[in-house]
């Protein structure tokens, strides 16, 4: 399932994230990317992006749906 959230939302859920690569990486934190590569986490927008990719490959196999997607993708 695709969920769409706006660019707060998102900055609230990244922001979470942030706080949880602190708490679970204790003093080895040192920055943020470090800490997505340390426990293997995409960013919430990394996997936002690859939501809608997901979608999109979905409604190129329905014959009945690909009238969603622009013109210049098919």
């Amino acid at each position: 399932m695709v969920y769409f959230i706006n660019c707060t939302q998102q900055q609230q859920l990244e922001n979470v994230q942030k706080r949880a690569c602190r708490i679970i990486l204790g003093p080895a934190y040192t920055d943020y990317d470090h800490a997505l590569s340390t426990v293997d986490l995409p960013t919430p927008a990394t996997r936002h992006q690859a939501a809608f990719v997901k979608m999109g490959r979905g409604l190129l196999r329905h014959s009945r749906l690909r009238h969603l997607l622009p013109p210049d993708i098919l």
